[in-house]
């Protein structure tokens, strides 16, 4: 209804301090390397130059592409090789390094 991606935690609605949901209007879901460096669980993050992404807005997922260059944010690619146009408002990032996981 409001075009949005609303945020679960343990299977219940997120809210930040103030007591709002924790909503966005867009979602790029990307395919990277991840490995666990230490015994607290922190991770390692190899994104790459480019890859396989999953682009989400407006109720539709899609799978596309993006590109990254050093020192530069990513820029991501609809299914048609053009550049993704996002809507206006909170957009997440999420990665991921087993698509098998994911359930959209």
């Amino acid at each position: 209804q409001t075009n949005e991606y609303e945020r679960f935690l343990d299977d219940k609605s997120h809210y930040d301090a103030q007591g709002n949901k924790i909503v966005a209007k867009n979602i790029a879901v990307q395919l990277v390397n991840l490995s666990v460096i230490d015994d607290k669980l922190r991770l390692k993050l190899e994104q790459g130059s480019s890859g396989k992404a999953l682009l989400c807005q407006e109720g539709v997922c899609e799978l596309g592409s993006y590109k990254k260059s050093s020192n530069k944010r990513a820029v991501y690619y609809a299914k048609n090789g053009s550049e993704f146009i996002w809507s206006a408002g909170p957009t997440w990032i999420e990665m991921i390094d087993d698509w098998s996981l994911l359930e959209y």
